[in-house]
């Protein structure tokens, strides 16, 4: 019982760096999509805007 405690204490931080980095690089790459079609949409409705022109 003692041997399972111990190894689960020592994989325990290998497993949530893992997961960290894997969450970490879910985020970044979610960052740089939102980003971009965040400045499309921002492009897309300047062109689209109404005028005032009667």
């Amino acid at each position: 019982m003692e041997q399972l405690i111990v190894q689960s204490l020592v994989q325990a931080p290998g497993i949530a760096q893992y997961h960290w980095y894997t969450s970490g690089q879910f985020w970044n790459w979610a960052f740089w999509i939102a980003f971009i079609v965040g400045v499309i949409g921002a492009g897309i409705f300047f062109f689209m805007k109404p005028t005032d022109t009667p």
